[in-house]
């Protein structure tokens, strides 16, 4: 789709969310919208009417609706939106994997592992956030803190992350969103083979 609206030249309207493929009015058994915005025929109608009838339309629609993962919709100008990057350097720590969780699920399912049988990681308590931030964390996990954000911050790309690697194996990575009161959010992970020792990245869930 990115590279079609890059060589695409003329007018362009855009609807961007979570839902698979479904038509604008279609509903689910409780009659909720599945594309999740109302009203999504008569923007398609007023476009079509001022580009190929010449009508002028009563309002005025965005030329991109983008829903965000908590289902609240937002107006852009333009999709995507500039791209621009950001560093966010996290304090050194090391952690090593001893293969105790992947081998407690696999006896737990006969043998098997994958992300489906992954073992349940439980948020931190207040005790463990507290040993974490002095670097106190047990020695198959490593938690860091980046520089807290001076404002609201909307995260709409694709997070990568870059670490050394001592020796093959697995890592499992997740991003936190963590309130001034401590209340954390789970909102990306990615689990990546190390298949050699150094420099390693790669990219989380977009």
């Amino acid at each position: 789709m990115e590279e079609y609206l890059g060589n695409h030249r003329g007018r362009e309207r855009g609807w961007l969310g979570q839902w698979e493929h479904v038509r604008g009015n279609d509903t689910d058994a409780d009659g909720r919208l599945l594309q999740g915005r109302a009203g999504w025929f008569d923007e398609v109608m007023r476009f079509y009417d001022q580009y190929l009838r010449g009508i002028a339309p009563s309002v005025t629609d965005p030329a991109y609706a983008v829903e965000d993962s908590l289902g609240e919709w937002r107006a852009q100008p333009t999709w995507p939106v500039a791209t621009t990057s950001y560093n966010a350097r996290l304090s050194a720590g090391r952690y090593l994997d001893d293969g105790g969780g992947s081998a407690a699920a696999a006896r737990a399912d006969g043998g098997r592992w994958d992300m489906e049988h992954a073992p349940r990681i439980e948020p931190l308590s207040g005790t463990e956030k507290s040993a974490a931030r002095q670097g106190d964390t047990a020695a198959t996990s490593f938690w860091t803190w980046s520089t807290p954000a001076p404002q609201k911050l909307r995260m709409t790309a694709t997070p990568r992350i870059r670490l050394n690697a001592s020796t093959t194996g697995n890592v499992m990575v997740r991003l936190w969103d963590v309130a001034p009161d401590g209340t954390a959010t789970m909102f990306d992970e990615n689990v990546a083979l190390l298949e050699r020792r150094g420099p390693i990245s790669f990219d989380l869930s977009s």
